[in-house]
Protein backbone atom coordinates (compact mmCIF):
# COMPACT_ATOMS: atom_id res chain seq x y z
CA UNK A 1 0.00 0.00 0.00
CA UNK A 2 1.83 3.34 -1.17
CA UNK A 3 1.91 6.33 1.62
CA UNK A 4 -0.37 9.53 0.27
CA UNK A 5 1.28 11.96 -2.19
CA UNK A 6 1.10 15.36 -0.58
CA UNK A 7 -1.85 17.55 -2.06
CA UNK A 8 -3.84 20.31 -0.24
CA UNK A 9 -6.87 20.02 0.67
CA UNK A 10 -7.10 16.49 1.72
CA UNK A 11 -9.83 15.42 3.75
CA UNK A 12 -9.24 15.60 7.84
CA UNK A 13 -8.19 12.09 8.57
CA UNK A 14 -5.17 12.14 11.27
CA UNK A 15 -2.22 12.63 9.54
CA UNK A 16 1.00 11.17 10.30
CA UNK A 17 4.07 12.71 8.29
CA UNK A 18 7.41 11.22 8.20
CA UNK A 19 10.35 13.22 6.98
CA UNK A 20 13.44 10.46 6.74
CA UNK A 21 16.62 11.37 4.20
CA UNK A 22 17.04 7.96 3.22
CA UNK A 23 14.85 6.48 0.59
CA UNK A 24 14.58 3.00 2.12
CA UNK A 25 14.02 4.15 5.07
CA UNK A 26 11.20 6.73 4.58
CA UNK A 27 9.28 4.04 2.16
CA UNK A 28 9.67 1.22 4.83
CA UNK A 29 8.02 3.62 7.33
CA UNK A 30 5.48 5.16 5.17
CA UNK A 31 3.99 2.03 4.06
CA UNK A 32 4.70 -0.04 7.35
CA UNK A 33 2.79 2.57 9.02
CA UNK A 34 -0.04 3.12 6.48
CA UNK A 35 -0.66 -0.74 7.19
CA UNK A 36 -1.10 0.11 10.92
CA UNK A 37 -3.07 2.89 11.31
CA UNK A 38 -5.17 2.61 7.69
CA UNK A 39 -7.37 5.39 9.21
CA UNK A 40 -4.44 8.15 9.05
CA UNK A 41 -2.93 9.43 6.30
CA UNK A 42 1.13 8.91 5.92
CA UNK A 43 2.61 11.30 3.80
CA UNK A 44 6.69 10.88 3.41
CA UNK A 45 9.28 13.64 2.52
CA UNK A 46 12.92 13.68 2.43
CA UNK A 47 13.57 17.39 2.64
CA UNK A 48 13.02 20.10 5.42
CA UNK A 49 11.60 22.54 3.01
CA UNK A 50 8.86 20.15 1.93
CA UNK A 51 7.99 19.20 5.46
CA UNK A 52 7.75 22.53 6.63
CA UNK A 53 5.41 23.34 3.63
CA UNK A 54 3.18 20.28 4.65
CA UNK A 55 2.72 20.88 7.95
CA UNK A 56 2.25 24.49 7.83
CA UNK A 57 -0.87 23.80 5.37
CA UNK A 58 -1.86 20.25 6.36
CA UNK A 59 -1.30 20.72 10.59
CA UNK A 60 -0.14 17.22 10.65
CA UNK A 61 -0.97 14.97 14.44
CA UNK A 62 2.28 13.14 14.90
CA UNK A 63 5.12 14.09 12.84
CA UNK A 64 8.25 12.14 12.73
CA UNK A 65 11.50 12.97 11.69
CA UNK A 66 14.41 11.11 11.06
CA UNK A 67 17.24 12.65 13.02
CA UNK A 68 19.40 13.06 9.79
CA UNK A 69 17.49 15.25 7.86
CA UNK A 70 19.40 16.56 5.27
CA UNK A 71 19.61 20.51 5.02
CA UNK A 72 19.33 20.93 8.95
CA UNK A 73 19.90 17.59 10.34
CA UNK A 74 15.98 17.55 11.47
CA UNK A 75 16.87 19.56 14.40
CA UNK A 76 15.89 23.38 12.43
CA UNK A 77 12.88 21.29 10.86
CA UNK A 78 11.63 20.05 14.51
CA UNK A 79 11.66 23.88 15.85
CA UNK A 80 10.03 25.44 12.85
CA UNK A 81 7.35 22.87 13.47
CA UNK A 82 6.67 23.09 16.96
CA UNK A 83 6.06 26.92 16.47
CA UNK A 84 4.36 26.70 13.46
CA UNK A 85 1.98 23.58 14.46
CA UNK A 86 2.14 23.48 18.20
CA UNK A 87 -0.63 20.89 18.42
CA UNK A 88 1.35 18.34 16.64
CA UNK A 89 3.66 15.32 18.34
CA UNK A 90 7.04 15.74 16.92
CA UNK A 91 8.55 12.44 17.19
CA UNK A 92 12.32 11.85 17.02
CA UNK A 93 13.94 8.47 15.00
CA UNK A 94 17.47 8.02 15.33
CA UNK A 95 20.48 4.97 15.68
CA UNK A 96 21.66 6.04 18.39
CA UNK A 97 21.47 5.31 22.17
CA UNK A 98 18.30 6.45 23.87
CA UNK A 99 19.88 8.96 26.24
CA UNK A 100 20.85 10.44 23.05
CA UNK A 101 17.57 10.50 21.66
CA UNK A 102 15.73 12.23 24.66
CA UNK A 103 19.30 14.90 25.40
CA UNK A 104 18.29 15.38 21.61
CA UNK A 105 14.66 15.24 21.54
CA UNK A 106 14.52 17.56 24.97
CA UNK A 107 16.78 20.21 22.94
CA UNK A 108 14.54 20.93 19.83
CA UNK A 109 11.09 20.39 21.63
CA UNK A 110 10.44 17.34 20.41
CA UNK A 111 7.89 15.30 22.79
CA UNK A 112 9.02 11.60 22.16
CA UNK A 113 12.40 9.62 20.39
CA UNK A 114 12.68 6.19 19.49
CA UNK A 115 15.56 4.17 18.72
CA UNK A 116 15.48 2.60 15.08
CA UNK A 117 16.52 -0.85 16.39
CA UNK A 118 13.40 -0.55 18.99
CA UNK A 119 11.13 0.83 15.96
CA UNK A 120 8.78 -1.94 15.76
CA UNK A 121 8.25 -2.25 19.33
CA UNK A 122 8.23 1.46 20.44
CA UNK A 123 7.02 3.58 17.61
CA UNK A 124 3.09 1.97 16.95
CA UNK A 125 2.67 1.80 20.22
CA UNK A 126 3.51 5.56 20.68
CA UNK A 127 1.63 7.14 17.29
CA UNK A 128 -1.63 5.15 19.06
CA UNK A 129 -1.00 7.09 22.27
CA UNK A 130 -0.43 10.62 20.96
CA UNK A 131 -2.84 10.08 18.29
CA UNK A 132 -5.36 9.83 21.52
CA UNK A 133 -4.42 13.02 22.77
CA UNK A 134 -4.81 15.06 19.64
CA UNK A 135 -7.72 17.05 19.59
Amino acid sequence: MPTDTWTHGQEARPLILIAASYDLVREVLGEWLSAKFPDCRCVTTSTDGEALAIACVEGPDVVIVELDVPDSGGAETLRTIRRACPQAHLVVVSEHAAEVNRIWAETVSAGSCVCKHGIDAELPSLISTLLQRSP
